[in-house]
């Protein structure tokens, strides 16, 4: 390496990552890189959302027998990907940038079996790379209630080793949503009964049935300002039990409309009120959102909740939590923010399993870690990039 390229990787100060900047990589041959244009129709289609951003260049598609998964990839990672066919450090390009963002992308790109790092004599890449990058794993933290059940969620997706990434990321994501009785299906059997049983939404427009998803009623605030493709959409999950759902509503509609919020929704049925997510607020700020979400608290402390997995906690309450979805200009297209982290923990979980690693629940939340995700709570890290 030369001199330049040795100040570039000597100084990293992040805690949660070793330094690997100075190692010898090569890219995985595993993997075969694909111009979008070069891609099956099938897999255009697939992917055509993609292609209008000027940044992406195509996919990386693992050979057929291995345990990894596509992966979109931006110039800049296609160029690094073509550079590494051949063993060595790192070239200068990709050294540009602030140290510690591009050593935490270089690790997960490690990490996702994209790059094999050398260590010894031998090269190493995945799961199998991890006790090479992350520092000593720690114990778990003593959680709240909400985090002790999103902790459960993730112990149930690993569970599944059975089923793919896409169902296990499903089934992580719909974690305690209670059963669709009888009895609830006549209680709840339709959005006239939904309505009924919220009572008054007074100063409130209720908007058309979304076609696509059309399991939920949405209601809007005339006055609410239209928010830009690209900004973040702060959520307030409200979660009570669906017996009392009812009884609630009325104070959850005062503090989301005082606190400035710009729509919400609720299920439409038994099944919508039988999720823990049963209804969703959405506002333009965190501050926001949290002023809600506390007057919330306060104004039902002892009602019973349910509890949003992968959502942060407000105190101790199962009844109330936020989120914020990732902006539009991300890598992936748009997903909610909780379909974000079941989707990413499913395919961490899986890859950890496929390469024999005996605790992939630890694997799967230390590479979420280098998403800048606080596990603990499931909220974006304070002082990294947004999402």
């Amino acid at each position: 390496m030369t001199e330049a390229m040795m100040d570039a990787v000597e100084e990293i100060q992040d805690g949660t990552i070793r330094n690997v900047l100075g190692a010898r990589f090569r890219a995985n041959r595993e993997f075969g890189l694909v111009p979008f244009e070069r891609l099956s129709q099938e897999q255009q289609q697939q992917w055509k959302d993609l292609a209008r951003d000027p940044r992406f260049y195509g996919v990386l598609l693992p050979r057929e027998g291995t345990p990894w998964r596509p992966k979109t990839t931006c110039r800049d990672t296609a160029l690094l990907f073509f550079t590494l066919q051949g063993e060595g450090f790192l070239p200068a390009f990709a050294l540009t940038g602030e140290r510690e963002e591009v050593n935490r992308s270089v690790a997960q790109l490690v990490l996702d079996g994209i790059v094999e790092m050398q260590v010894g004599e031998e090269f190493v890449t995945g799961p199998a790379a991890a006790r090479f990058i992350l520092p000593q794993r720690r114990q778990a933290a003593v959680l709240c209630r909400l985090g002790a059940l999103s902790a459960e969620a993730l112990a149930y997706g690993a569970s599944l080793r059975a089923l793919d990434a896409g169902r296990v990321s499903a089934r992580m994501y719909f974690y305690n949503r209670l059963p669709v009785t009888r009895e609830w299906e006549q209680r709840f059997p339709d959005a006239t009964a939904v309505k009924r049983e919220l009572g008054a939404v007074n100063g409130w427009e209720e908007m058309a049935q979304d076609p696509v998803n059309h399991g939920w009623i949405s209601w809007r605030r005339g006055s609410a300002k239209s928010m830009p493709a690209s900004a973040r959409t702060y959520k307030l999950y409200f979660s009570p039990r669906p017996e009392l759902i009812g009884e609630a509503f009325p104070e959850f509609l005062a503090a989301v409309t005082r606190a400035g919020s710009m729509a919400f929704k609720a299920g439409r049925n038994a099944a919508g009120l039988l999720r823990p997510d049963k209804v969703v607020a959405y506002f333009h700020s965190e501050d926001q959102v949290q002023e809600a979400a506390e007057a919330i608290d306060r104004a039902l402390s002892g009602c019973l909740g349910q509890g949003v997995p992968f959502s942060a906690p407000v105190g101790e309450s199962l009844l109330v939590s936020w989120g914020a979805d990732p902006p539009a200009e991300e890598w992936e297209l748009r997903e909610s923010w909780r379909l974000w982290v079941t989707n990413r923990l499913a395919v961490h979980l899986k890859a950890a399993q496929a390469a024999g690693d005996l605790n992939p629940r630890q694997f799967a939340l230390d590479r979420m870690r280098l998403e800048d995700i606080d596990t603990d709570t499931w909220t974006a890290c304070q002082g990294r990039k947004e999402l």
